[in-house]
């Protein structure tokens, strides 16, 4: 090689070579697993929030309950067509995934 081949190179630190999992960057990896983890614990977090809440009766006093569309409710949102509360079957999907997928709920 000569001495302009050389220097046309760019310079990499010495320890920088083969820094990679699985071909990728280990830079980019990290951000990979770092971004899903926070994804499954914050979708996680809220469907947890969202069980809870469907979960506890209303406290209505007098007072007709009123669907989304404007037609009276007779059934809080946390308990299903007969009264009873929600079972597994009954909840969504994603809720449920992301609550298997997160350790720490």
């Amino acid at each position: 090689m000569d001495s302009q081949t050389i220097k046309d190179q760019p310079s990499m630190p010495s320890g920088a070579i083969g820094r990679r999992i699985f071909g990728v960057p280990i830079q980019f990896a990290i951000v990979v697993v770092v971004s899903s983890a926070l994804t499954i614990f914050f979708g996680a977090w809220a469907a947890d929030a969202r069980v809870e809440a469907r979960s506890q009766p209303f406290a209505v006093s007098g007072a007709h309950l009123q669907a989304p569309g404007g037609y009276p409710d007779t059934t809080p949102s946390g308990l299903s067509s007969t009264g009873e509360p929600l079972t597994e079957s009954e909840k969504e999907t994603w809720e449920a995934s992301f609550l298997f997928l997160c350790p720490l709920h």
